[in-house]
């Protein structure tokens, strides 16, 4: 997959989860320990090995699905 598809799938991603707005919090763990407090759940890019969500302060964020250990909702 290119980066032009990469790029139209993502933006794909955040329109549909903009309109999904909850106040549910996510708290996402990495395979490195990190955690993270996220705004909406993750969601998987088709074709890609990526997540997407939006962080606490309302950016879009990526990670790859072997660094995600775990999610929990608030």
């Amino acid at each position: 997959m290119n980066r032009v598809t990469s790029t139209l799938l993502m933006a794909a991603f955040v329109a549909a989860m903009a309109g999904c707005s909850t106040n549910k919090q996510y708290i996402v763990s990495t395979t490195n320990g990190r955690m993270e407090v996220t705004m909406t759940q993750p969601q998987a890019v088709p074709g890609t090995d990526l997540y997407v969500y939006w962080d606490r302060v309302g950016n879009v964020k990526t990670m790859r699905q072997s660094d995600l250990a775990q999610v929990i909702e608030r």
